[in-house]
């Protein structure tokens, strides 16, 4: 009579007849350092991503380019505050330095700051149009709520649940449809660099 074998027992067997595809494990390691590498770059000033290439041949040196462009890519978001502008600059330091200079690369840096520019700008625009819109009903509840503590109260718009739900609705269409704008830009730049 055979031995009955377990799921586990088959599933194993089966594993170990697979075998891994060497070539496509060396690439997602290459593609791993190339993040990696990238990451630490934007992090430390003093790090050498370009000494990083040196001595890769071709095939790893693409697998490479491939995964810090992702990770560069992944760091073009949009800003939240001004000082997220300085980023840009070090991210476009980075390509350069993967890939080499282009005289793409000054054009494609000055459109993102004012497309970034703009979107702080539109960002601003809605912020203070909600607060004008919620000034009177900010005044209002400040005058009740003073009445019933019998000393003044100031309304902060960021404790104000409606004010918020007003903010997060605008500034989210306004995001997406930046959002959906700049992925297109990552798309065209992937395709620009990578082909």
């Amino acid at each position: 009579m055979g031995e009955i074998k377990s799921a586990l027992e088959k599933a194993l067997e089966r594993a170990a007849a697979i075998e891994p595809d060497k070539g496509k494990l060396e690439e997602e390691r290459w593609i791993t350092k190339g993040k990696q590498s990238a990451a630490r770059f934007l992090e430390d000033r003093e790090f050498d991503i370009k000494k990083e290439l040196k001595g890769l041949s071709a095939e790893q040196r693409s697998w490479f380019v491939k995964g810090s462009v992702e990770t560069f890519l992944a760091n073009l978001t949009l800003p939240s505050r001004e000082e997220e502008l300085e980023r840009l600059p070090l991210v476009m330091e980075g390509l350069r330095k993967v890939l080499g200079e282009a005289p793409l690369f000054g054009m494609l840096e000055q459109q993102l700051s004012q497309f970034f520019s703009q979107y702080l700008a539109t960002y601003r625009q809605v912020e203070t149009a909600l607060l004008q819109q919620f000034a009177p009903r900010f005044r209002e509840k400040e005058t009740l709520l003073s009445q019933q503590l019998g000393m003044p109260v100031k309304v902060a718009p960021e404790t104000d649940p409606e004010y918020q739900a007003a903010f997060r609705q605008h500034i989210g269409q306004v995001r997406a449809q930046y959002e959906q704008h700049l992925s297109q830009v990552k798309a065209q730049i992937r395709k620009m660099l990578l082909a």
